[in-house]
């Protein structure tokens, strides 16, 4: 059973948000001997692939902080993507390589990224938080805060079985690794400069997939009209969806398994292939933006909180573990 927070030191750093960003901050302080506090609002951990891509520079931070080989175990090449001809959607047109792979050397060792989907990356993250006797409390939720000279007070609200408990505390920094919507960011009165991109929107979700090689990600059709990309995970038969374009229907296929399923027969025409369990099914809309300044006074935000990118490269998941070892949060440029 998890200590409770009274059984922990007094924390130093209040950290609200348990995603990569959050988890990577808070094993990186305690690695450091600095007591750590790590609170998440929902009331279970996150699921899905979301942020798989994991760049090189950001094996380099596994690697230091000693979770590297964990990571591994279950992480995927980048994959060769194959476009399919379509109607038949059966016969390849052309193979398109996603990363080339690239010798390793001794000075630059980890020089290829991999695929590991979000969910199995927070989970090595936990196990090894869990050494040091750091825990996520889940169902508790920063609703207000205040600065002081020298410290932060932080009001929390942890809820269980349908009460709630309160609790003030002071901590010394307070960081806000809660997402897009962050309460943190807005609570400091930071803009969020940018733009959102609705026609660009796709649904995700995870789909269990008979019959379908797990040599390449695979697409058909394009966004002008519809597509439908499948990319294989780091759990055997498991596969991202991602499906979207001008004349997708994001709407129905939110609906349910048999929606989405419909839609990816009539995109790939792929019959052959045996379709079960569909999760985490979520639209994903694209935003770029990014926060004036990442700090004010002791409160900071990483990750998500203080920038929001396209997919592509997976800059969201690898700038927020950038935020999260860099020595200090400095101003936005």
């Amino acid at each position: 059973m998890s200590p409770t927070a009274d059984s922990q030191p007094k924390p130093a750093v209040l950290i609200a948000g348990s995603g990569p960003s959050g988890l990577i901050l808070a094993l990186t302080l305690v690695k450091n001997d600095i007591p750590v506090r790590i609170i998440e609002k929902d009331s279970e951990f996150h699921e899905g692939q979301r942020g798989s891509g994991v760049q090189p520079r950001t094996l380099e931070v596994f690697n230091y902080l000693g979770c590297l080989d964990d990571m591994l175990k279950k992480a995927k090449p980048a994959e060769p993507r194959a476009v399919y001809k379509l109607p038949e959607g059966v016969e390849i047109a052309k193979i398109v390589e996603m990363a080339p792979y690239i010798p390793p050397t001794p000075s630059v060792p980890y020089r290829n990224p991999v695929i590991h989907g979000q969910a199995s990356s927070e989970a090595v993250l936990r196990t090894h938080l869990a050494k040091y006797n750091i825990f996520v409390e889940l169902e508790t939720e920063l609703v207000d805060f205040q600065q002081n000279p020298d410290s932060v007070t932080a009001h929390v609200v942890k809820r269980s079985g349908g009460k709630e408990v309160r609790e003030t505390l002071t901590v010394d920094w307070l960081v806000g690794a809660d997402g897009a919507h962050s309460f943190v960011r807005n609570k400091l009165g930071l803009t969020f400069l940018g733009e959102t991109r609705p026609a660009e929107s796709i649904i995700i979700a995870d789909v269990e997939v008979k019959g379908l090689s797990t040599d390449y990600w695979h697409s058909w059709g394009d966004q002008s009209t519809k597509s439908v990309w499948l990319r294989p995970t780091e759990t055997p038969g498991v596969f991202h969806l991602m499906a979207g374009g001008k004349q997708a229907d994001l709407a129905t296929m939110q609906q349910g398994r048999e929606q989405i399923i419909k839609y990816i027969l009539d995109v790939t025409n792929r019959h052959d292939l045996e379709f079960r369990e569909v999760k985490f099914v979520k639209e994903w809309r694209p935003n770029i933006r990014i926060v004036n300044k990442f700090s004010e006074g002791r409160v900071f935000v990483i990750g998500d909180a203080g920038h929001v990118h396209s997919p592509t490269g997976g800059q969201g998941m690898n700038t927020g573990v950038q935020d999260a070892v860099s020595q200090r949060a400095t101003d936005a440029q």
